[in-house]
């Protein structure tokens, strides 16, 4: 009797509510803090309270013990008449399985790249949503015509090799983009960085697909592709997670200590101007710059904006370091990739073809 796919609803929910519950407690650490409550948690009007600890920790927690349920379940499935929603015995493929964790590390560094730069142009150099994509043109413009290329490289040098290649070129202008990163820094600064990145990504990003791909059965190439994107969006929101987190809590940090050290600012107004300032670091984050009351004397206004400006441009240059860090760790992971031109394997994950 042929077997009648039916979708995993319990493994939805637990593959789901798991990743909700890790991002949500990396996204909003900032607010609620790592360990120590900066903020009661609440939701729907009800305050969940955990003492002195904050909901971060918790969340994170439930998060990882859901997957690990949801890797339980799958096998159980697996085990019986259902058809699992991610059959665990792709992972035994050591080819795919060296491809996904590529994929995934290589994509939090890509997050960080993409994520970082938005905030400076708007919330630094006041760029629009339309200008602010003008500048990541060049980098847009190298990939799409090094993608293609990348094919016919593939007859003479081996796909790890290019991939290895395009990562290694990827922290390079990442170092490069950080080095131009300064507050009177504008679009132009960065078009070197830019097309450097542009290479990076288009000759990796092809070849690491076809790799995961090549590594399994035609039969289960679809669950396979499916798998693969969704590591990839996981490497994307857990990096724009992680690396938000960061730049917020750099942001508030650098905040509160320019006004400190401000000496154009009175002594008697830099806690109530810290405290007003410490409310808007998210809306600084997503590029809306420090507002500023209109009854500020001029020369505060000057100052506040300054402190903001580089407060932003610091806190972006800390954010990319950590992409440039994960972009680095997705070459060293890519070292576990097979080596050699010939990639179509064509077997089952039990080895088969």
């Amino acid at each position: 009797k042929e077997e009648k796919p039916s979708l995993d609803v319990f493994g939805v929910v637990l593959s789901s509510l798991g990743m909700l519950s890790l991002v949500f407690g990396i996204i909003e650490s900032s607010k609620y803090g790592w360990w120590k409550a900066k903020e009661i948690f609440s939701i729907g009007g009800h305050a969940l309270d955990f003492g002195s600890f904050s909901i971060v920790p918790f969340s994170i927690f439930i998060g990882l013990i859901l997957l690990v349920l949801f890797i339980w379940w799958e096998l159980k499935v697996a085990k019986g008449e259902n058809t699992p929603l991610v059959s665990m015995t792709l992972f035994k493929n050591s080819q795919f399985t060296s491809s996904l964790v590529t994929t995934a590390v290589m994509a939090i560094g890509q997050a960080g790249i993409i994520f970082s730069f938005p905030v400076f142009f708007q919330a630094v150099r006041g760029f629009d949503a339309y200008h602010t994509g003008l500048a990541f043109l060049p980098m847009s413009i190298t990939s799409f015509f090094v993608a293609p290329l990348s094919v016919m490289f593939s007859k003479k040098v081996s796909p790890k090799r290019m991939i290895q290649a395009g990562l290694l070129i990827s922290v390079i202008s990442g170092l490069v983009l950080r080095n131009a990163l300064t507050v009177d820094a504008v679009a132009r600064d960065f078009v070197p960085g830019m097309i450097l990145y542009g290479l990076g990504m288009g000759l990796m990003m092809a070849q690491i697909s076809n790799m995961s791909l090549s590594a399994v059965s035609v039969e289960e190439a679809g669950e396979a592709s499916g798998v693969n994107n969704t590591f990839r969006q996981l490497g994307s929101t857990l990096g724009s997670a992680i690396i938000g987190a960061a730049l917020l809590t750099a942001l508030s940090t650098n905040m509160a200590n320019g006004i400190k050290e401000s000496q154009v600012i009175p002594q008697q107004a830099k806690v109530q101007i810290s405290q007003a300032i410490a409310s808007q670091s998210s809306r600084v984050e997503f590029g809306g710059g420090a507002k500023i009351s209109k009854n500020t004397p001029p020369a505060i206004t000057t100052e506040i904006t300054k402190i903001s400006h580089k407060a932003t441009t610091d806190a972006n240059r800390m954010a990319l370091m950590y992409a440039i860090i994960f972009t680095f760790l997705g070459f060293l992971v890519s070292f576990k990739l097979p080596g050699g031109k010939d990639i179509e394997k064509n077997q089952s994950a039990s080895g088969k073809r």
